[in-house]
């Protein structure tokens, strides 16, 4: 299974790092994705062209004011969260 994050032994992407996620050769295998906690203020639409077989991907304690469609992530899993199920 191919991961991407602090899970997979990576460190904790930068937002430098955050341009380069969706650019990688093995984006395209990539099925967990793990950049909670970081600064990622946006992630555009690149970021998310090829990861067509991501099932779980992990954006909590971010910044983000602008993301990219989600269309590309056919494989993801919605999950909810408990500990933000009141704000539902």
């Amino acid at each position: 299974m191919a991961k991407f994050g602090s899970s997979a032994g990576m460190g904790k992407a930068t937002t430098h790092r955050s341009t380069q996620l969706g650019t990688c050769s093995a984006a395209a295998e990539l099925e967990e994705v793990n950049v909670a906690a970081n600064r990622l203020a946006m992630l555009n639409d690149k970021v998310f062209a090829s990861w067509s077989k991501v099932t779980v991907l992990n954006l909590n304690d971010n910044n983000l004011t602008m993301m990219g469609s989600l269309a590309p992530l056919v494989a993801l899993a919605l999950r909810r969260s408990e500990e933000h199920t009141s704000e539902l």
